[in-house]
């Protein structure tokens, strides 16, 4: 029963303390400090350097630090701009940049990267005829729909790391639901007749190819790399494409190639995620040795619906309260009962919080999408949201448990 009781007071703080506003990486810490202090005290020290010697959480705080340096950079020298104006202008078709340009400029997860293609919905979405709700649902949508099946994502590489899952087999296995979404919100979007044009949408400062060039270099070099040196191949293409993106910079007059490295490495999100790559390999680690997973694995187990249903729920729930995919995923797997089949069990989990997240009214990205438009509250967006998620949902869960599910992966 202590156990019981220590790992829901840790998760209660893990989750109050996202919703005030705390750090991530720091929540996380408190709470497996807490279930320590509780079941295992004497065991704090170990933990804490048994978990930093773990070659997955060497991993993860490699990976972490250099994507994340990565996408500040583009972000510090305004390539990530650049790339969505000039995307843009390069589409011309007002359907296609309303559903691409979010999840093209998603794939670098810079601060308030939302706010840098809501201008350019706005602009398309004018001439489109497409209402404000229409528009802050394109946005937030089509931005975190592509992480169903980008490698190089955060909370997938993470998610991997927990279960042992390859990052390129979960991405795979996914994009059949990435299509169904993108699907799902095309036909959303898709109720009127859209006009052509590019009106509102400014003109690019450098062509297309400069700013787009440094990160398409990131993920095949990431992918060939991984493929050939294993895992830490990925972080090391990343590592590579780096010095392009600075040297791209030139184009933006951006001439101190020092000052930009530096200004990129003083930016706290930075060192921010890496911390919180530790932090919940430290969580993990907690539940672990203290005999919390399997505890609440049991509990769960005692629920009077299908595992494969908990997968869903769970995450999904998590994720709401939290605002966060990330707490979905990482709060939520180490107490689940374990499936057959490793990869859908994973798969379940990461996309229940990923899609549930998108419709949290925690959710950054869609409350300051919203008042960009001019959107007083979410209810508007609502009637989009639900219809996308609910359908991605039940669709991934058909798709995963009565396909997948039949095949020996993982």
């Amino acid at each position: 029963m202590l156990g019981v009781i220590a790992t829901f007071a840790a998760f209660a703080l893990i989750i109050v303390m996202v919703r005030l506003g705390k750090d991530l990486g720091l929540a996380i810490l408190a709470g497996s400090l807490i279930l320590l202090a509780v079941l295992a005290p004497a065991s704090i020290p170990s933990t804490l350097v048994t978990t930093l010697l773990d070659a997955r959480t060497v991993y993860l705080i490699v990976i972490s630090f250099v994507i994340v340096l990565f996408a500040e950079i583009y972000e510090v020298t305004g390539l990530v701009n650049e790339m969505g104006l000039g995307l843009a202008r390069a589409l011309r078709n007002p359907l296609l940049t309303v559903m691409l340009v979010p999840a093209i400029v998603a794939l670098l997860p810079v601060t308030g990267g939302a706010l840098m293609s809501a201008p350019i919905i706005g602009g398309i979405g004018k001439v489109a005829g497409l209402s404000a709700e229409e528009m802050v649902f394109a946005n937030v949508w089509f931005r975190h729909i592509v992480f169903l099946s980008y490698p190089l994502n955060q909370v997938m590489i993470i998610t991997s790391a927990m279960t042992g899952v390859n990052v390129i087999t979960l991405a795979g296995i996914q994009v059949p639901i990435l299509c169904f979404s993108a699907l799902i919100g095309y036909l959303l979007i898709r109720k009127r007749r859209l006009n052509d044009g590019l009106e509102g949408v400014s003109e690019a400062s450098i062509p297309l190819r400069y700013s787009l060039s440094p990160l398409v270099a990131a993920v095949l070099l990431a992918l060939t790399l991984r493929y050939l040196m294993g895992p830490f191949g990925m972080p090391a293409g990343v590592a590579l494409a780096i010095p392009l993106a600075i040297i791209t910079s030139w184009k933006l007059g951006k001439h101190d190639l020092s000052s930009t490295l530096l200004k990129a490495l003083r930016g706290r999100k930075v060192w921010a995620i890496t911390f919180t790559a530790y932090a919940i390999m430290l969580l993990q680690h907690s539940m672990k040795s203290t005999g919390a997973s399997s505890t609440l694995a049991k509990l769960l187990s005692l629920i009077p619906a299908p595992t494969e249903v908990l997968y869903v729920m769970v995450p999904a729930v998590i994720a709401v309260l939290t605002g966060s995919t990330l707490s979905g995923v990482v709060l939520s797997i180490p107490m689940l009962p374990q499936l057959p089949n490793t990869v859908v069990a994973t798969s379940l989990a990461y996309v229940s919080a990923l899609i549930a997240y998108i419709g949290s009214p925690m959710h950054l990205c869609l409350i300051y999408t919203a008042k960009y438009f001019g959107e007083k509250n979410l209810r508007p967006s609502y009637r989009y949201l639900l219809i996308a998620i609910l359908s991605t949902l039940f669709f991934a869960y058909l798709y995963l448990t009565l396909i997948v599910q039949r095949f020996p992966l993982g």
